[in-house]
Protein backbone atom coordinates (compact mmCIF):
# COMPACT_ATOMS: atom_id res chain seq x y z
CA UNK A 1 0.00 0.00 0.00
CA UNK A 2 1.42 3.59 -0.93
CA UNK A 3 1.82 5.93 1.37
CA UNK A 4 -0.24 9.67 1.30
CA UNK A 5 3.05 11.16 0.30
CA UNK A 6 3.34 9.04 -2.14
CA UNK A 7 -0.16 10.01 -3.57
CA UNK A 8 0.29 13.75 -3.23
CA UNK A 9 3.54 13.64 -4.89
CA UNK A 10 1.72 11.42 -7.37
CA UNK A 11 -1.04 14.12 -7.82
CA UNK A 12 0.64 17.19 -7.67
CA UNK A 13 3.27 15.77 -10.33
CA UNK A 14 0.26 14.85 -11.86
CA UNK A 15 -1.11 18.53 -11.49
CA UNK A 16 2.18 20.02 -13.08
CA UNK A 17 2.78 17.80 -16.19
CA UNK A 18 -0.53 18.69 -17.33
CA UNK A 19 -0.15 22.35 -16.21
CA UNK A 20 2.86 22.73 -18.22
CA UNK A 21 1.33 20.59 -21.13
CA UNK A 22 -1.16 23.00 -21.17
CA UNK A 23 1.15 26.58 -21.26
CA UNK A 24 3.18 24.79 -24.01
CA UNK A 25 -0.33 24.28 -26.09
CA UNK A 26 -0.99 28.08 -25.56
CA UNK A 27 2.32 29.30 -26.73
CA UNK A 28 4.72 26.39 -28.34
CA UNK A 29 7.57 28.76 -29.69
CA UNK A 30 8.16 30.70 -25.77
CA UNK A 31 8.61 27.61 -24.80
CA UNK A 32 10.73 26.12 -27.57
CA UNK A 33 13.05 29.33 -27.18
CA UNK A 34 14.33 27.84 -23.83
CA UNK A 35 16.17 24.97 -26.52
CA UNK A 36 20.21 25.96 -26.45
CA UNK A 37 20.67 26.27 -30.32
CA UNK A 38 22.52 23.10 -30.45
CA UNK A 39 19.55 21.46 -29.68
CA UNK A 40 17.50 23.23 -32.48
CA UNK A 41 19.37 22.12 -35.37
CA UNK A 42 19.48 18.46 -34.64
CA UNK A 43 15.55 18.27 -35.10
CA UNK A 44 14.62 17.82 -38.64
CA UNK A 45 11.53 19.37 -38.24
CA UNK A 46 9.89 22.98 -36.73
CA UNK A 47 10.54 23.90 -33.11
CA UNK A 48 6.66 24.27 -33.37
CA UNK A 49 5.72 20.56 -34.24
CA UNK A 50 8.63 19.57 -31.36
CA UNK A 51 6.83 21.84 -29.02
CA UNK A 52 3.49 20.58 -29.64
CA UNK A 53 5.01 17.24 -28.98
CA UNK A 54 6.00 17.86 -26.14
CA UNK A 55 2.87 19.53 -25.15
CA UNK A 56 0.94 15.89 -25.94
CA UNK A 57 3.53 13.91 -23.80
CA UNK A 58 3.47 16.60 -20.46
CA UNK A 59 -0.74 16.08 -20.83
CA UNK A 60 -0.34 12.67 -21.25
CA UNK A 61 2.37 12.49 -18.46
CA UNK A 62 -0.24 14.17 -16.32
CA UNK A 63 -2.98 12.64 -16.45
CA UNK A 64 -2.10 9.12 -16.24
CA UNK A 65 -0.22 10.00 -13.21
CA UNK A 66 -3.33 11.96 -12.29
CA UNK A 67 -5.21 8.27 -12.43
CA UNK A 68 -2.75 6.29 -11.14
CA UNK A 69 -2.37 4.43 -14.33
CA UNK A 70 1.05 2.26 -14.51
CA UNK A 71 3.26 4.54 -12.48
CA UNK A 72 6.52 2.84 -12.97
CA UNK A 73 6.67 3.40 -16.32
CA UNK A 74 4.87 5.95 -16.43
CA UNK A 75 7.37 8.21 -13.74
CA UNK A 76 10.18 6.41 -15.26
CA UNK A 77 9.15 8.34 -19.04
CA UNK A 78 8.44 11.45 -16.79
CA UNK A 79 12.18 11.22 -15.34
CA UNK A 80 13.79 10.13 -18.77
CA UNK A 81 11.76 13.30 -20.27
CA UNK A 82 12.82 16.35 -17.40
CA UNK A 83 16.19 14.71 -18.16
CA UNK A 84 15.92 15.43 -22.07
CA UNK A 85 14.56 18.37 -20.83
CA UNK A 86 18.07 19.26 -19.00
CA UNK A 87 20.12 18.46 -21.11
CA UNK A 88 18.49 20.12 -24.57
CA UNK A 89 18.00 22.98 -22.47
CA UNK A 90 20.72 23.59 -20.48
CA UNK A 91 20.90 24.88 -16.72
CA UNK A 92 19.35 28.48 -15.95
CA UNK A 93 17.23 30.13 -14.08
CA UNK A 94 14.08 28.02 -14.93
CA UNK A 95 15.47 24.28 -16.42
CA UNK A 96 17.44 24.38 -12.77
CA UNK A 97 14.05 23.25 -10.84
CA UNK A 98 13.66 20.34 -12.80
CA UNK A 99 16.39 18.77 -11.14
CA UNK A 100 13.91 18.47 -8.23
CA UNK A 101 11.24 17.39 -10.28
CA UNK A 102 13.66 14.85 -11.61
CA UNK A 103 14.20 13.78 -8.28
CA UNK A 104 10.54 13.51 -7.38
CA UNK A 105 9.80 11.06 -10.49
CA UNK A 106 12.95 9.03 -9.31
CA UNK A 107 10.94 8.43 -6.34
CA UNK A 108 7.50 7.60 -7.76
CA UNK A 109 9.33 5.23 -10.14
CA UNK A 110 11.42 3.37 -6.97
CA UNK A 111 8.31 3.84 -4.95
CA UNK A 112 6.30 1.68 -7.58
CA UNK A 113 8.52 -1.06 -8.63
CA UNK A 114 9.00 -3.34 -5.91
CA UNK A 115 11.75 -4.77 -7.43
CA UNK A 116 13.78 -1.85 -7.91
CA UNK A 117 13.37 -0.90 -4.19
CA UNK A 118 14.14 -3.93 -3.18
CA UNK A 119 17.64 -3.61 -4.71
CA UNK A 120 18.28 -0.22 -3.71
CA UNK A 121 17.45 -0.20 -0.20
CA UNK A 122 18.44 -3.79 0.00
CA UNK A 123 15.52 -4.54 1.83
CA UNK A 124 14.04 -8.06 0.83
Amino acid sequence: MKTPGYHFLRVFMGIMFLWIGISVFKDPLAWGGLMAGWAVDLIPFSIEHLMISTAILDCAIGFLMLVDFQMRWVSLLATLHLLGIIVTAGLNDIIIRDIGLVGASILLTVDDWPALNRFLTGKK
